[in-house]
Parts: C-alpha cells; structure tokens; sequence
C-alpha cells in the first residue's frame, strides 16, 4: 500500500515536541515496514536537514512542491500519480482540506487547546474556530491522537464515533538514562542544586505559578542555594516572566532563564536536577513528562487530566493556582527519601509503557485499515 503524507511540518528552524513526534513515527513505519511505502509531502527543499536519516529509507519518496497554489493542487495530483490510497495529514490542525483527496484521509490532531483554553491559545473568537474545526474533523475518515485524554476532548466537542480515532501516544525522545550525558549549559551555576522547569514560553504552560510556587518555597522552608531553571525559548512571554523575576527579590538571584537548549545539554538538566515542574493548564500530552520519569527524576505536576494518564501515581499533583501547595511540594520532594524513592520507581515503571515503535505499529495498522474500508 501507498500512503501519502503531508509532513511539511518538519520543515521550521527549530523542531518541538510536534515535530519530534511526526518524525519518530514516520521512522518507526519506514524503518520496520517492508511492505508499504511512503510519500513524503513538502513545501519546497528547504530545511530538511534533521529529516535527511528518514528521507534515505528504502521506501521514503519526498516529493517537493513550491508555492502555496501549488502546495494544495499537487496533494491531490500526487496521490494520483503515486496510487496512494490513503492521506495523512500530520499537521496538527482540525481545519478544513483546500482541496479533496483521491483517497481515504487521516489527519493527525495533537490537541484541543484553542478549544478547550480558547483564552489561553489567542483565540478571540471560538464559535466560529469550533464550527470550521467541526468542518474540517468531520470530512476525514480517519483522526488519530496522542492521548485518551484528547480522544475523549474529540468525542465531546465534535459528537465523533469513539471507532474512528486511534491513540498513538509518543515515547522518548531526551533519554538522559542511557544516553552519554554532555557538559552543562553555559548559564547554569557550578555546584548550586537547582529545580528544572522545562518549554516555559506559552501561556498554556503556566509558568507564573511555577515562579509563585518557588517563591512560597524560599519564603517559607530556609533553602537558600536551590535555583530554579527555565530551560527553553520565553517567546513572546519573555518580558512578562524576566520582570516578574528581576521585581521580586526573593527570585532575582534564584532564578535562570536558559533561553534554547541543545539536546545534549536537555540530557544533562534532566540528569542532574533534583526535580521537575511542570504545571501547565492544558497539554495534549507532556513528552518532558516521560523524559523526567526515565532520568529517575521526581515530578510535580498540575492536577490536570492529562498528566494523571501519562504519569499516573508517580508524581505529586498540585491544583492550578495553589502556589502554597506548590511549595510544599517542592519542601516534600527535597526532604523525604522515601517519598523520593517512590516517586522513582513509579516513574521508571511508567515511562516502560510509552514506545515510538508500538505507536508507530499503531498508526499504520489505522491507516492500513482506512484504506480497506
């Protein structure tokens, strides 16, 4: 079987839990597959480089289109030509096609953010998103997620039959555990412990309760050596979160922004924090979530749906907006061994469940199935 797959998105300067996951599971299915093949879709042969290993499988075809008229008119012209039966769309969206497919059609949806959070994500005017994305959801055959958390958002918002979406949930990427750790970023203090919260520059991620939950745990528990680390780009919030910092004392000097890290210097912070944060308000997943778990790293994590499935009763949850608890938290996960201990060996049982290969299997065995209806 031929299979047809947008996969434009790998193409952008710096690559992202998105695109970290298109590229495993496009992999998994080249790599172990012998009897299906694969036509990648591009926009032009701009930035491909970190893509090149995927695009010399055996049964890897790119085909490169330049244009916006042309990118939608040759979608369906190379279905044609290359007998694809089916079109995965991995783009994340839940709007409409341009143009229709020659074929069965599969779109890849990451999450329900700018619908479940529309304030959250920008959204000024969600009726109208939620309608174009309804469009879009019901003319696939097919959708495919990556948590049961978000199939359930599907079914909610879109009144979808719970058989014609399929969970392919991702696996490691920055596996701290069995990968030869690098020297540590630049920025970061020789010999001070310090705390790892990771991708804080969107909304979603809450990174204000992150600094007030530090802050509670300063004040009140006498650490005066701990730091807390931001690691990856501030964005657009940048400004927001570098002056709620330098206008508290208590943070000042507590607290690094890193700004982006390499993925040898993302190993090391997951191997040498003492602990993770990560209270985000909405996620479709979490991938730093498995990485702490497999760097025998203990987490704290927002008391949010999402994380309860991806985690499960390895981290100690703490509800939106509690800064208190939040530094409590932090005090418990530094002070008690025991607690420690089991926060760890729950989390290395845990991430043992998450494989790019079994997701991989578990996509193509959906879109083989589209194919044949």
């Amino acid at each position: 079987m031929n299979v047809y797959v947008d996969s434009t998105r790998l193409q952008v300067p710096t690559w992202r839990g998105q695109q970290l996951y298109i590229y495993k599971i496009l992999m998994g299915m080249a790599v172990n597959e012998t009897s299906h093949e694969f036509h990648l879709h591009f926009d032009g042969r701009e930035r491909l480089n970190r893509a090149e290993p995927l695009l010399k499988r055996p049964r890897v075809t790119p085909h490169f289109a330049s244009g916006k008229i042309m990118r939608h008119i040759s979608l369906p012209y190379n279905m044609l030509a290359t007998g694809s039966k089916v079109f995965y769309r991995m783009a994340r969206e839940t709007k409409p096609l341009r143009t229709p497919m020659l074929g069965r059609t599969v779109a890849l949806v990451l999450d329900n953010g700018m619908h479940m959070c529309p304030d959250l994500y920008g959204n000024r005017n969600p009726k109208a998103q939620l309608a174009e994305s309804r469009r879009g959801v019901h003319n696939f055959d097919h959708i495919i997620t990556i948590s049961n958390t978000v199939k359930q958002e599907l079914l909610h918002l879109f009144d979808l039959p719970d058989e014609t979406i399929t969970v392919a949930p991702p696996a490691l990427y920055h596996n701290a555990a069995v990968v030869e750790v690098a020297a540590p970023p630049g920025l970061l203090p020789t010999g001070r412990p310090f705390i790892l919260a990771v991708n804080p520059g969107s909304m979603n991620k809450n990174s204000q309760q992150t600094l007030g939950g530090f802050e509670e745990y300063i004040q009140n528990y006498r650490d005066e050596d701990t730091v807390l680390i931001l690691a990856g780009d501030l964005k657009h919030l940048d400004s927001l979160i570098r002056s709620t910092i330098a206008e508290n004392p208590l943070l000042r000097n507590r607290v690094i922004c890193l700004g982006y890290v390499t993925d040898s210097e993302m190993r090391y912070l997951y191997k040498n924090a003492q602990l993770s944060l990560f209270m985000s308000r909405y996620e479709g997943f979490g991938m730093p979530l498995l990485e702490s778990m497999a760097a025998s790293l203990p987490q704290i994590v927002s008391n949010i749906p999402v994380f309860q499935e991806v985690c499960g009763d390895g981290p100690l949850y703490v509800d939106l907006d509690d800064n208190a608890a939040l530094g409590h938290a932090i005090h418990r996960c530094n002070t008690d061994s025991s607690l420690r201990n089991r926060m760890i060996a729950s989390g290395l049982e845990r991430v043992d469940k998450y494989s790019w290969e079994t997701s991989a299997v578990t996509t193509l065995g959906a879109l083989v199935s589209v194919a044949e209806r």
